[in-house]
């Protein structure tokens, strides 16, 4: 069956495969006990176009015997069978299945068995059948993805232990885009998609608030795609609650577009986001409980009850200055309200996100988001944590002030970009844990150094330092300026700083500069200027006006000398 169009649609795709076709041939390869749960490790069989694929995994459930809700975790790219989902879950009176999905990997002993038809499933050979249209979508990597994870839910369904009535998914990464092919199975009763939100065809939907943006007409392959395999083709025909987890700069899972997905559910069908502020492919500690809360509430029925998804707009005050208006459901406690604006930036992954305090009572709270060009692009967010640990995003939106009406510009430009008095603001790290699972790691932290003065430091030395702030038209570096900044050191070590316009992309221009830590024992002043970064082909940066982040990084590229390492007192000098 096809639309009008001639398009597929997710019936026809899915109408002749089903998940319980077949036996299981279960091989048990191993059974242990630990930490209170059962594991066994095994292979099962799954038949996908014709073809038999064995699958590979391992189950754990409690050690008592019970009749337990059940999840399946979806690994991400490059990810396999995951024993950290296996102790947290089944610890949490939870049976789970965690399978290995995209088979063969270098130096890895046991995957999922794709036969040579279908060896696109291997996600390292998948080359572009990966998102393959011809002869049908049934021939591309994600189908055969969906499919081998539908009949995983058969195995778990099939256990002892497990109430097959109350089954859940959650998936990280790609397999967070592949638990919307997933949650179409009527068995879920619950899901979580983390990162995977769709929107993916970049060349379309690249940019969604620059308004001169060239958006080119979709290919036919694009249009078979984006009905059948994308997933906001598939959110208006799920019926389970469904929980996104995200971060604001995220690669993946683009910001711009999450409301765009979640609004397309059922009216009927429970939906909730929590974004991560100023993170890439990381979701933080407050976030992150909504998973297990989640699914505590949908499976066990002993979790929280769920706050209504804040409401949100941007207006002018009074004073003409930009605000962002805020109803939020006041039903339980509330913690904090955290409100995160940029200004000119239409790519997500680079933006600097300023953070303001809104003032306000019960249900109405309103945040200032000054500016000073009220012509450019607002786009802002907001978080309302509770005290029962729920967090809760508010829908993006965005404005050009001037087009509000009145609008004032009183945002001031400023050559600090940051001291310890700021706390930890601006500073993020690339993706410093993509997987959710406690205890989620803190990746930073504002320690102090001699005389007093606070800096940032890494929690791991194998991290790298990042910030977009340099991007943001208030921060930007002036014609002829140095950087400068401030290092406490306990190790002589060096170390480079990196200027960037562009992050995770093979287009990224980089600019690196050598620095020499003394590690004398007091803070050493650094001062950069422009010329000093240069690219691996010896072209030098001419000035500061394109770029999008600054890097701290080891100069090997590896790790940072152990010992204490803060950073302070960032200006343009």
């Amino acid at each position: 069956m096809s639309d009008p169009q001639g398009l597929p649609t997710l019936q026809s795709l899915w109408s002749d495969f089903d998940p319980h076709a077949g036996p299981l041939e279960e091989e048990i390869l191993a059974t242990y006990t630990k930490d209170g749960a059962d594991y066994k490790e095994i292979y099962f069989s799954a038949f996908v176009n014709g073809e038999k694929v064995r699958i590979y995994g391992i189950y754990a459930a409690p050690a008592q015997a019970g009749n337990y809700p059940a999840l399946l975790h979806m690994h991400g790219g490059g990810q396999t069978v995951a024993p950290h989902w296996l102790k947290t879950w089944s610890g949490r009176g939870y049976a789970i299945l965690s399978i290995n999905c995209h088979g063969v990997w270098p130096e890895r002993p046991r995957y999922t068995l794709y036969p040579d038809a279908l060896s696109q499933g291997n996600h390292r050979m998948a080359g572009s059948m990966r998102q393959a249209t011809e002869p049908s979508l049934k021939a591309c990597s994600w189908y055969i993805w969906a499919a081998v994870n539908r009949r995983a839910l058969t195995y778990l369904g099939a256990q002892t232990q497990v109430d097959a009535e109350r089954l859940g998914i959650f998936g990280i990464s790609m397999g967070g885009t592949s638990v919307w092919h997933v949650a179409l199975d009527q068995r879920v009763k619950a899901a979580c998609a983390i990162y995977g939100v769709g929107w993916n065809e970049h060349e379309l939907y690249a940019e969604k608030f620059n308004q001169d943006k060239h958006r080119p007409k979709p290919s036919l392959a694009q249009r078979i795609w984006e009905a059948g395999m994308a997933p906001q083709a598939y959110s208006p025909h799920i019926h389970c609650p469904m929980l996104f987890l995200s971060a604001a700069n995220d690669q993946h899972g683009n910001l711009d577009y999450v409301f765009d997905t979640m609004t397309r559910l059922p009216s009927q069908v429970p939906w909730r986001v929590a974004i991560t502020p100023r993170f890439r492919h990381h979701i933080g500690r407050a976030e992150g409980k909504d998973l297990l809360l989640w699914m505590d509430t949908w499976l066990r029925g002993d979790g929280p009850d769920w706050p209504q998804t804040p409401t949100a707009a941007l207006s002018l005050g009074a004073d003409g200055v930009p605000r962002l208006e805020m109803t939020v459901d006041d039903s339980g406690p509330i913690e904090r309200i955290d409100v995160y604006y940029n200004v000119g930036n239409s790519q997500n992954k680079t933006r600097h996100w300023r953070q303001v305090a809104p003032e306000g009572s019960a249900q109405v709270w309103r945040a200032p988001l000054p500016t000073s060009d009220i012509e450019q692009n607002l786009v802002a967010f907001a978080n309302i944590y509770y005290q029962n640990g729920l967090a809760l995003t508010a829908p993006l939106v965005a404005a050009i002030p001037a087009r509000l009406g009145a609008a004032r510009a009183t945002g001031q430009k400023s050559r600090q970009i940051y001291s310890g008095e700021m706390g930890l603001d601006g500073w993020t790290t690339e993706s410093p844990g993509t997987d959710p699972n406690p205890p989620i790691p803190l990746p930073l932290r504002l320690q102090e150094g001699p005389g007093g003065r606070a800096g940032v430091a890494l929690q791991n030395r194998y991290r790298k330092l990042l910030t977009y702030k340099i991007g943001d038209p208030d921060w930007r570096g002036p014609n002829g300026a140095q950087l400068g900044f401030k290092v406490y050191a306990e190790q002589a070590q060096q170390i480079a700083a990196k200027v960037a316009d562009q992050v995770v992309s093979h287009q990224a221009k980089d600019y690196l500069a050598a620095v020499e830590l003394t590690g004398q024992g007091d803070w050493q002043q650094v001062l950069l200027a422009a010329e000093a970064f240069a690219t691996a082909e010896g072209d030098t940066l001419a000035g500061w006006e394109d770029l999008a982040a600054l890097w701290i990084l080891p100069a090997d590229g590896k790790a940072f000398a152990k010992g204490a390492l803060i950073f302070s007192d960032f200006e343009w000098i």
